[in-house]
């Protein structure tokens, strides 16, 4: 978009995009500054586009930091309720990859398994361990707080896990008044 103020007596034209100020210059044969500008917007151009990569990344590697702790933690209720024992081979696979490997992504995760499995069968795994836990809850709702073990009390797990744990310590603390 070109503009023009006035400056005294004399007008002054300003522009404000940098496409119209390259097309401008170009026009009055300044071909050397059109070279320069069109260097510095490739320079910004790529520099943005490893900002973008570099904070992707970034949010990527701390959503898969998140989802391991919470399945460590999930992995820790799973224990403290006392179902890890009788736990189906699959899923006990999983629990010992994740606390083998407490900081790997699900893919990485399923690459360390033999044989390989996906990141989507890891994921359906940590669905049926929560689902589990879930059931657990379910059975155990006549149980005191003071009864659970101290990780249970806990906040900060998974959500499934933290509705579960908070639902008994809740009602726990109901049915005393």
């Amino acid at each position: 978009k070109q503009n023009y103020t006035l400056m005294g007596e004399k007008r002054a034209v300003y522009i404000k995009s940098a496409e119209d100020i390259r097309r401008l210059l170009a026009k009055l044969g300044a071909t050397r500054a059109v070279a320069e500008i069109e260097e510095a917007r490739a320079v910004k151009h790529v520099k943005n586009q490893v900002n973008r990569r570099v904070n992707a990344e970034l949010a990527n590697q701390t959503r898969s930091a998140g989802a391991a702790q919470r399945q460590l933690e999930l992995i820790e209720a799973l224990d403290d309720l006392g179902l890890r024992p009788g736990l189906p081979e699959a899923l006990e696979t999983f629990c010992r990859l994740r606390e083998n490997h407490p900081d790997l992504s699900l893919r990485d995760l399923g690459e360390m398994a033999q044989p390989p499995l996906s990141k989507s069968a890891l994921y359906h795994r940590v669905l049926r361990l929560e689902k589990m836990v879930e059931e657990a809850g379910r059975h155990m709702k006549g149980i005191e707080a003071s009864q659970l073990p101290m990780t249970t009390l806990v906040l900060g797990v998974d959500s499934m896990v933290k509705r579960f744990k908070l639902g008994l310590l809740s009602e726990s603390c109901q049915s005393h008044d």
